[in-house]
């Protein structure tokens, strides 16, 4: 039976401090850590993408003639503005149910104060 010659840290350790797991202030520092590094894994990812979709949208564009590039622009704000009228239609409809949802709620409240007063009033 061989030992392990490295001593392993022990699980219920938070490493950036040495705080036990076994406390809240250990677990909440744990939490904390281990979210900001997936945020930054999540950061680099996206900012790798960007960078190569940057890169080959450039190359595209910079290969074309004049009328070829404003048609391939046509067709890009074409696409943006479809886009931007869904989303403007979410964002009415969404509207429209908050207000319903508003109203029906204020109605019930003044029915609430209503009858409340009626109560007092017959006391």
């Amino acid at each position: 039976m061989e030992r392990d010659p490295a001593p392993r840290a022990c699980p219920l350790t938070a490493p950036e401090d040495g705080v036990s797991l076994y406390s809240a202030r250990g677990v909440l520092s744990l939490i904390q850590s281990t979210t900001r590094r997936a945020y930054q894994q999540v950061l680099e990812v996206l900012d790798d993408n960007q960078r190569r979709l940057g890169l080959s949208t450039l190359e595209a564009a910079m290969e074309g003639t004049p009328e070829e590039m404003a048609v391939v622009d046509a067709a890009t704000l074409r696409r943006q503005i479809i886009k931007l009228n869904r989303r403007l239609q979410l964002l009415e409809e969404e509207n429209k149910e908050r207000t319903k949802r508003e109203m029906i709620m204020y109605s019930i409240t003044v029915a609430f104060w209503l009858v409340n007063s009626w109560i007092w009033f017959r006391r």
